[in-house]
């Protein structure tokens, strides 16, 4: 997220919301401010019965924490950190984490790695910075 800057995601959500903000701002009246694009990278799919989804960026990341620790084939979480802090999150059939995260992040807070290493959920809405 914030901790690397801007970026260019190449995916149909993204191309989406670049054509909404694009064509508002065409067609806003003169004066009016323009419109930023302002979007949480969100990917997600359901292959052999799995749910497999995705939040945030992570070009690179300082460690990862698991839930379980040692991921199984049935069910995981692993939220990605920089600097202390949560910058992605995947997840196979572990619903819906990542989805509560996205929310976060597009609220513009973030999450401390602190606040998910003994449990998954440690993180609420709430205590987010």
């Amino acid at each position: 997220r914030r901790v690397h800057g801007l970026v260019s995601i190449g995916h149909w959500q993204m191309a989406k919301s670049h054509g909404r903000v694009a064509a508002h701002n065409m067609v806003a009246k003169e004066g009016t401010p323009p419109s930023a694009l302002n979007i949480v990278p969100y990917f997600w799919t359901v292959i052999l019965g799995r749910s497999i989804r995705f939040c945030g960026y992570n070009a690179y990341y300082d460690s990862v924490v698991c839930h379980p620790s040692t991921p199984s084939i049935d069910k995981f979480v692993v939220f990605y950190v920089v600097n202390d802090m949560v910058c992605a999150v995947s997840s196979l059939n572990f619903d819906p984490i990542v989805s509560s995260v996205a929310e976060i992040f597009a609220s513009g807070k973030s999450i401390p790695a602190n606040t998910v290493i003994n449990d998954p959920w440690g993180f609420k809405i709430e205590s987010a910075m």
